[in-house]
């Protein structure tokens, strides 16, 4: 059905808000629900050891893929398409317990001293994870999360950096991106999963979108281990006074490997803890690392070294450091995230940008991972969070748009009514909108309807031919009961 953005009906003047009110409402379901523009993005991570134990297949030294999606499922080992580097067979002893991860796809905003920059007409993210003996700043989701029954360290954060080029509700405004019971990382009865090693980018591209490995070099996995487990770490691996929690260590997948199968490398000694202005005493526990550009975002487990910034920044070789700060009085961008200082500690962080037609991300972010815009109705409750990320079906060689939406129109509670999602190719005010689908709310049999927000997914399969053009296509949902109505924030993605 077609719908023009210009036939859309007025709202009754209840339904009319002012800017703070919807501040508020925007801030409540951001801590009831998954929202943001990084909500149910495929993920790379590790769990902990006691985590890992109740997961069969899966050790403290795994790295697991999860596809973009709200999932309830265990993780499982992905076994990714012929040809594509394949992250269950890292080299990596059952023994260690991997503590800080990445791929080295990151792109850390900074104006070259530890300040966190958006280039203009840009947006950058960072998500994250805490650890279990995080309490959160007060009042921020990441309290709210270590409050519930499966509290904080199985799910993962976002982070809009001040600057971005986004819609100001979105901006600031720490986010729960995936809970644990959507990844899924709790265990109940064994207790609360930690999550305690992340980079988005393994998810997104190797497991959602394995047509664009071909088109970046083989990936080089970067890992520290904990400290705990730091004497386990093979003597093959770098010199001794090496085997340290602080120590980068990397392996490099082959393709050729195998007979053609592919593998991976030996794993080496990549950045010494004095890389880092570190010595072989600390332990790191989260990595961002921005190849392109030099730089990385870093934090220490504080109870191996107290007193230490909760995010740190650093040119690569530089041995230094400083906090990673927002700009001008903006103060520390750990505390912006929701964590405080000390028992708080991530122990996960993974950076983003799509950067923009001139200056692009090595791995095409923009055509992966949809971008708000501003309201298409701005007098109306724009409350529901939705998201657009690109996947693939590598026996069709299918492109297929996802957007997963959560939320629910005033009074925010379940209410029996509808959702509808729609697209318009070009931007948010090109029209007309067509209409994809249409889900009667609450509905029990859906998989969904377990989740708070009760979350929906649409998808939309890109005409052969279509792939990599760049051209723009808009997401938009709607979501109606008899006494609400609500929109999302159109959501832009590149074809």
């Amino acid at each position: 059905m077609n719908t023009p953005a210009t036939h859309r009906h007025p709202l009754p003047t209840t339904f009319l808000r002012s800017s703070a009110l919807m501040g508020a409402i925007l801030s409540g379901t951001a801590m009831s629900q998954s929202g943001g523009p990084m909500a149910a993005i495929g993920q790379g991570y590790s769990l902990d050891t006691a985590t890992a134990a109740t997961i069969p297949g899966i050790t403290a030294a795994s790295v697991v893929q999860s596809a973009t999606d709200f999932d309830a499922a265990y993780p499982t080992v992905f076994v990714p398409p012929p040809g594509v580097a394949n992250f269950a067979t890292l080299p990596i002893p059952a023994g260690l317990d991997v503590d800080a991860l990445s791929i080295g796809l990151d792109w850390v905003v900074s104006n070259g001293a530890g300040t966190a920059t958006v280039p203009p007409g840009q947006w950058a993210a960072i998500t994250y994870t805490v650890s279990p003996l995080t309490a959160g700043v007060p009042s921020t989701v990441v309290a709210t999360e270590v409050a519930n029954p499966d509290g904080a360290q199985g799910d993962v954060f976002s982070y809009i950096l001040p600057g971005s080029s986004l819609p100001i509700t979105i901006v600031g405004i720490p986010q729960r991106a995936r809970d644990s019971t959507e990844i899924s990382v709790f265990t109940p009865p064994a207790g609360r999963g930690n999550l305690d090693a992340h980079d988005l980018f393994i998810g997104l591209i190797y497991r959602d979108n394995p047509q664009y490995a071909a088109t970046l070099p083989p990936p080089t996995c970067y890992f520290s281990v904990t400290d705990g487990t730091a004497t386990a770490i093979p003597a093959a691996w770098g010199a001794a006074g090496l085997r340290s929690g602080a120590t980068i260590y990397s392996t490099t997948w082959d393709p050729t490997a195998n007979g053609g199968v592919g593998g991976w490398d030996p794993v080496v000694v990549a950045y010494t803890p004095a890389t880092f202005g570190l010595t072989a005493q600390d332990d790191i526990d989260a990595l961002a690392l921005d190849l392109v550009r030099g730089e990385v975002l870093f934090s220490v487990d504080p109870f191996v070294t107290p007193g230490l910034p909760t995010l740190m920044w650093s040119v690569l070789g530089s041995g230094a450091w400083s906090e990673y700060r927002l700009p001008g009085a903006g103060g520390s961008v750990s505390i912006a995230l929701g964590v405080g200082p000390a028992p708080d500690d991530l122990d996960g962080v993974c950076a983003l940008d799509p950067g923009d037609p001139v200056n692009q991300h090595p791995a095409r972010m923009d055509r992966m991972v949809g971008t708000w815009r501003q309201p298409i109705l701005p007098s109306a409750f724009n409350n529901l969070q939705a998201g657009v990320t690109r996947t693939y079906d590598p026996v069709t060689s299918q492109h297929i748009l996802v957007s997963m939406m959560t939320g629910w129109p005033p009074p925010f509670t379940p209410l029996n009514g509808v959702a509808a999602c729609a697209i318009t190719i070009g931007p948010p005010t090109a029209g007309p909108y067509v209409t994809l689908g249409l889900t009667f709310r609450p509905d029990p049999a859906s998989p969904y309807f377990q989740f708070e927000g009760h979350p929906e997914r649409c998808e939309w399969a890109i005409p052969p031919g279509w792939e990599n053009t760049d051209i723009p296509l808009t997401f938009a949902w709607a979501a109606a009961s008899n006494v609400g109505f609500a929109l999302s924030h159109p959501v832009t993605v590149n074809l």
